[in-house]
């Protein structure tokens, strides 16, 4: 149940940034830094790349549910609170970092926030994210008679 958890975590948190960061806040679309959205082409092609990222967290939504129902009925108990929530910060977080590094330092193309102080938002997000693993696997860790 741990891994659905954890797949589950990933895409909530994919979600999570394609809807508030892209839509809500307009900070960055997924290839923002490469083609800034000033002209009606590249808003055209930032939502759309925006759309396929929705369409691959929506994807592993799909694919956590399945995880998570197949694991209940193979153990015939439902999960404990701590693992579907440890998990879930796990893959949050664990998904904000790969994404973080992969996107916004090793190939560049959003950041954050775009502009001069791109660069502390997205050290912040990496010290954050950094932070929800280590959090979730010691809610996962904790043992029974502490909770």
């Amino acid at each position: 149940m741990l891994r659905s958890a954890t797949v589950l975590g990933i895409g909530f948190a994919a979600l999570f940034d394609g809807v508030v960061f892209h839509q809500v806040l307009q900070w960055h679309h997924m290839l923002s830094a490469w083609h800034p959205a000033d002209t009606v082409d590249n808003i055209k092609l930032n939502t759309t790349a925006d759309g396929w990222f929705h369409v691959a967290a929506s994807l592993t939504l799909a694919a956590g549910l399945v995880m998570l129902w197949r694991a209940i009925a193979r153990d015939g108990r439902r999960p404990r609170t701590a693992t579907l929530i440890g998990g879930g910060l796990v893959g949050a977080g664990g998904f904000n970092l790969v994404e973080g590094v992969v996107d916004h330092l090793l190939l560049g193309v959003h950041h954050v926030r775009e502009g001069s102080s791109s660069g502390t938002y997205d050290a912040a997000l990496l010290v954050a994210s950094l932070a929800m693993p280590v959090a979730g696997a010691a809610i996962v860790r904790r043992p029974l008679r502490d909770r």
